[in-house]
């Protein structure tokens, strides 16, 4: 079983969807999915982490982002928080099909934002390339970046969701690993692994067979 969800989880999950870079991050997402299925209440249904359930994979994904970044805050840094210029981003309504009561398909809650990525200069180049890299859902045909929020049944709520969710999408996108520097390893490093690699060679070799010949003279 733990198998059978691994794979579920490197196939679906990381490759197919997510396309992330880096095998610390997909290790914390692998860790964190894997539990789940152990402690639900179907442990055996695999299938429930498979490439249709987007909620839970973002979820994770956003949780595994900050766990790395809050446990290793030497090897990723944000720049300075980059701000939304509201007026640059195209905002339309339309009829909404989720929440709402009486005024579902009637009154024009469902807000939706959308920025052209490339023409996006608020954005840095290295920003949009993880946009594109990560939540390459959001992007249409023509290179835009469109959200959307139907979730509230008030118009100002739905809009405020929309903002927030590219707020959280374009600050996970801003993190940036540092770049390591090589660092020289010391001669007592250096003699001490020859030394253990020397102890393990004889210990190999005092666990051979002996020939029984060596004991008969000839």
């Amino acid at each position: 079983m733990f198998r059978n969800i691994l794979q579920v989880t490197n196939r679906y999950i990381i490759n197919d969807i997510l396309n992330i870079r880096g095998l610390q991050l997909q290790q914390h997402i692998q860790y964190s999915l894997l539990n789940q299925c152990f402690n639900s209440s179907n442990p055996s249904n695999v299938a429930f982490y498979s490439k249709s359930n987007h909620s839970i994979i973002k979820r994770e994904v956003r949780k595994a982002r900050e766990q790395i970044y809050l446990e290793d805050p030497e090897n990723y840094y944000q720049p300075e928080k980059i701000q939304i210029p509201h007026e640059k981003i195209d905002l339309q309504f339309s009829r909404s099909s989720g929440a709402g009561g009486q005024n579902v398909n009637k009154v024009n809650t469902k807000a939706e934002i959308r920025f052209h990525l490339d023409k996006a200069d608020w954005l840095p180049n290295y920003v949009k390339d993880n946009i594109k890299k990560d939540y390459k859902r959001y992007i249409n045909n023509e290179n835009e970046f469109v959200l959307t929020s139907e979730k509230h049944r008030y118009q100002h709520a739905n809009i405020k969701e929309a903002f927030d969710k590219l707020e959280e999408i374009v600050d996970q996108a801003s993190f940036i690993p540092k770049e390591r520097i090589a660092t020289e390893i010391p001669q007592y490093a250096i003699e001490k692994r020859l030394k253990d690699k020397a102890a393990r060679k004889q210990t190999k070799q005092g666990r051979q067979k002996q020939s029984m010949s060596k004991y008969f003279d000839d």
